[in-house]
């Protein structure tokens, strides 16, 4: 249930396919997600600044090699990079 006028600290856990939900620090659910595919990829641009953002994401245990479309937007060479384990 919840609140009108309350704060609630809310966090998602996701390990593999498990999904585990919590409010305020004490488990509210569990699932398996099935459907979890194991690559996935964005890309966006930030109007501001001009930064063109690729996010990749490889949810399998094993490396990926993988080809990105930027839709024939014009890029510099290098790129900064940032990898989350």
């Amino acid at each position: 249930r919840v609140e009108t006028g309350r704060t609630y600290d809310l966090r998602i856990q996701v390990r593999g396919p498990e999904v585990t939900l919590f409010v305020d620090g004490q488990q509210a659910g569990h699932f398996t997600n099935t459907a979890v595919e194991p690559f996935a990829q964005v890309m966006t641009k930030d109007e501001a600044t001009g930064d063109v953002i690729l996010k990749v994401v490889n949810a399998q245990a094993k490396e990926a090699v993988t080809k990105v479309d930027l839709g024939g937007l014009s890029v510099l060479p290098t790129a900064q990079m940032t990898v989350l384990a």
